[in-house]
């Protein structure tokens, strides 16, 4: 099987290890879900992909506790606004007393 070759790459320092990314169409904005290095601590980020100051800075950091699994971002405009939208799934973990 062939292995397709990048026309080009891109890269950046996110700050953190990134599990999940999602570009939003036109490619202005990065959605990504992340943790740090001991993978403790869980987060969404939203990257501009074009700041003035280079690519790939943090515009928003919203906490989800767990992994983000399914992570999605879109436009969508609500109340007249056009807004962007993130949704993802996260698992609640249930510890079982082990006197049941």
């Amino acid at each position: 099987m062939k292995v397709p070759k990048p026309i080009d790459d891109w890269s950046f320092d996110a700050h953190h290890v990134i599990t999940q990314m999602v570009l939003l169409p036109g490619s202005h904005y990065l959605v990504a879900s992340v943790c740090d290095r001991g993978r403790d601590n869980w987060a969404i980020i939203v990257y501009a992909m074009d700041h003035r100051f280079g690519g790939g800075v943090a515009l928003a950091k919203m906490p989800t506790h767990t992994k983000a699994y399914h992570l999605q971002a879109k436009y969508l405009t609500i109340r007249e606004n056009q807004s962007l939208v993130v949704s993802y799934v996260r698992r609640i973990h249930v510890r079982k007393d082990p006197n049941e």
